[in-house]
């Protein structure tokens, strides 16, 4: 049989082992293609998302990166080339991967999505914040890019777009527990204690064992009663010294671009899986 013949059933047979789940089993098939036939580019590609399933990142930046070498074009190589760098904490290199993917692909939301995160990560909130901006033109109802963009907006401390933007995210999706602790932050940072007051109450409604929204909601009473009792505005209450900043007493930035709801390993692979392989090399 030719080879190109054997390397094409060796592929399609770690193929399906990759989409049941048996990720390690699909490993030699994807040798075994690459023994025929060197030159794969499809086949460096969907191993590396193999890596990237199985915890692996430097293997999957290996692969990517041949399959970038035999395609350039790929823009979807950049992105998960990316994803892996950023797991690594190479930001830098994510972002840089990101841009050569949005070249390729000015259309492809996950690079900005991606670029968003590593720039976050960068502390380029401002660059950050027009990343999820250009996912939102790409995708309007895209309720996380809504919430990383406000994230970034807090940081730049533009604290009323950030309010606009969690309250969006919350239309989209009102068990958010992340955007009602958030906008309470944002609305505490804005000494608007009372609406502060409340988003930490939802919080506490969708997730009541936040000790974090706990300790911010005292303090947001404790700050409201001292200005009733002194006769204060409440919109004018002194702020305190150490301004509440998002990205302290919230997880990072990652969980709301990957899984901000603690699945269980089960359910994260799939998520994972479905996002690598949403449009494998062929």
């Amino acid at each position: 049989m030719h080879e190109a013949e054997n390397a094409k059933m060796a592929y399609e047979q770690a193929m399906e082992l990759l989409m049941s789940g048996r990720y390690a089993q699909a490993l030699p098939f994807f040798a075994q293609a690459l023994s025929f036939q060197p030159d794969y580019a499809a086949v460096y590609f969907n191993r590396a998302s193999t890596y990237n399933l199985l915890g692996e990142p430097e293997k999957a930046i290996a692969d990517y990166s041949q399959a970038i070498n035999l395609d350039p074009e790929n823009a979807w190589a950049y992105v998960y080339r990316a994803y892996a760098n950023g797991l690594l904490g190479k930001h830098g290199e994510a972002a840089e991967d990101c841009t050569q993917a949005i070249r390729i692909n000015g259309k492809l939301a996950l690079a900005y999505t991606e670029r968003g995160y590593a720039n976050f990560q960068l502390g380029r909130f401002k660059e950050s914040a027009e990343d999820f901006g250009e996912v939102l033109r790409l995708n309007p109802d895209e309720s996380s890019a809504y919430f990383c963009r406000a994230v970034a907006y807090s940081e730049l401390l533009m604290h009323r777009e950030a309010v606009q933007d969690f309250t969006t995210a919350i239309m989209l999706n009102p068990k958010d527990f992340s955007a009602h602790f958030c906008r309470g932050i944002a609305h505490h940072n804005l000494n608007d204690l009372q609406m502060a007051i409340e988003d930490y109450n939802h919080a506490l409604e969708i997730n009541p064992g936040s000790t974090d929204a706990y300790t911010n909601r005292q303090l947001a009473y404790s700050q409201l009663a001292f200005a009733l009792h002194n006769l204060i505005e409440v919109k004018g209450v002194k702020k305190t010294n150490t301004r509440i900043k998002v990205q302290e007493l919230l997880w990072k930035l990652q969980v709301a671009l990957r899984e901000k709801q603690q699945p269980t390993l089960e359910e994260g692979d799939s998520k994972l899986m479905e996002r690598l392989l949403r449009t494998p090399s062929q």
